[in-house]
């Protein structure tokens, strides 16, 4: 949808999902993911206005826009949809 509408967009496979690959430590939580997708948006998407994640992917989401607002605020705001409790 968000193509459609002619606006910039970056989908992303986070480890072990679509078709990246797996980890060899077999950790697939929202912080480990955070910090491997933080050079994948410095390189792709230096300056999003916006993260959109799903469940872990919110989660992943909700991580990077907190752990990085002492960095220039990396992603300045995250949308999390349908995400677990418990963070």
């Amino acid at each position: 949808m968000i193509l459609g509408l002619g606006a910039p967009a970056l989908a992303v496979d986070l480890p072990g999902h679509g078709r990246s690959a797996w980890r060899e430590d077999g950790d697939y939580g929202p912080k480990l993911n955070a910090e491997t997708l933080r050079p994948v948006l410095r390189e792709w998407a230096p300056n999003p206005r916006l993260v959109v994640g799903m469940s872990l992917g919110g989660l992943t989401a909700y991580l990077c826009s907190g752990s990085w607002a002492s960095e220039s605020s990396l992603v300045p705001v995250s949308v999390v949809v349908a995400g677990q409790a418990g963070l």
